[in-house]
């Protein structure tokens, strides 16, 4: 969802609801400071410090996660971080919001 402004991942997370039964799973960027950090020196000391700056990446934090998941009628069952410390890359499990 890193890729993807605001508008248009709460569009793709109704739609997500509409069409699974189930849990959900969707990759997020949610932010942390140390993560932040690493991220910073990693994009000076590889390619990503080249790329074009109109590649914009939309991380969140915790509150606009939720924010996002709720105006789509789904709210976060889970959070599994891919590599906690280093990476903000984030699993969100996500189920529909109770009536």
């Amino acid at each position: 969802m890193g890729h993807i402004p605001r508008n248009t991942r709460v569009e793709i997370l109704r739609e997500f609801n509409r069409v699974c039964n189930g849990p959900i799973i969707i990759e997020y960027s949610i932010r942390n400071s140390f993560a932040s950090v690493v991220k910073g020196l990693l994009r000076k000391l590889t390619v990503r410090a080249r790329l074009p700056k109109q590649w914009k990446w939309h991380d969140v934090s915790h509150s606009e996660l939720d924010d996002e998941l709720r105006e789509a009628g789904l709210q976060v069952s889970r959070l599994i971080r891919k590599l906690p410390l280093l990476s903000e890359s984030t699993f969100v499990v996500a189920k529909r919001l109770r009536s």
